[in-house]
């Protein structure tokens, strides 16, 4: 077996603080602190030794530690003004670029952007793809947000002559002028009361809210706005893919189907809990 190198420093601090970082970080061992180590570097660590251990035992996620995440396809820079990029919303990605393969899809908008997860892996498959699209739009409430995106897409180096893309502040759809035939949101869908105690402590402790969670009493007005205007916003046979929580899917297949969507489908994601709906503004032809 090949030995693991982690600095001294590190190896006591992990064995004499174990039972803390296990609550902070379920499943913490030698070989996620190495690929910690790798993410923040070596020297890095050396030179705020004191600084990092004291964030590690506050349970301070490790990406924010590191100030990065690799999410699908690409290597996200992150900060405590964007959610961290989740594994099973890649399945959001895989299901968008499935549509980009079989149907034609000539602008997209990825609402609540954050990083960039979601937008960014996109641009990535047509950039290596050399597909070209006419809007290429990507909208947060957060300008903190967009800034953290602005930067990921600094580093995806896009090629313009594939369509320009526009980063958008913008509360819903306020700020959204153009229709779409690909409308992508993984939105804030965690009543803030009802749903909280299933939300990791570590989330809820440095995860933006305004990201994660929606006031219980306006939870259900909330998504009939945006679920009317996604509608309003999408092109004749356009299609719509947001990620939302668990126990309130299958009632919001009911809101969409009131407001026009057709093609109606929840998706699992790899636990088995439904985490996805896939719809069209109109059924095809």
């Amino acid at each position: 077996m090949k030995k693991i190198n982690l600095p001294k420093e590190l190896v006591s601090f992990f064995d004499t603080n174990l039972k803390e970082l296990e609550e902070n970080y379920p499943g913490i061992n030698k070989i996620v602190l190495l690929r910690f180590l790798d993410d923040l570097g070596v020297d890095q660590y050396l030179g705020a030794t004191e600084e990092i251990h004291t964030k590690l035992l506050k349970g301070i996620p490790l990406e924010y530690i590191t100030k990065k995440k690799f999410f699908y396809d690409f290597e996200f820079s992150l900060n405590e003004d964007v959610l961290i990029p989740r594994f099973e919303t890649e399945i959001l990605v895989h299901e968008a670029i499935n549509l980009i393969k079989e149907k034609s899809i000539n602008s997209v908008l990825d609402l609540g952007v954050g990083s960039g997860a979601i937008f960014i892996n996109i641009l990535k498959y047509l950039k290596e793809n050399s597909l070209k699209m006419n809007h290429l739009h990507a909208s947060d409430i957060s300008q903190k947000a967009l800034d953290v995106c602005e930067k990921n897409l600094t580093k995806l180096t896009w090629n313009k002559a594939l369509g320009q893309t526009e980063l958008i502040k913008s509360d819903l759809y306020k700020n959204i002028n153009n229709k779409y035939d690909l409308i992508l949101s993984n939105p804030p869908y965690i009543k803030e009361n009802a749903d909280r105690a299933g939300v990791h402590r570590q989330t809820d402790a440095y995860e933006p809210h305004i990201a994660l969670y929606l006031a219980d009493r306006e939870y259900d007005a909330w998504f009939d706005d945006f679920f009317k205007n996604t509608f309003n916003n999408l092109n004749e046979n356009g299609y719509f893919i947001y990620e939302g929580h668990e126990d309130h899917l299958e009632s919001q297949a009911k809101q969409l189907d009131s407001f026009g969507f057709k093609s109606i489908e929840l998706i699992k994601d790899l636990t088995g809990r439904y985490r996805f709906i896939k719809a069209m503004k109109n059924k095809e032809v």
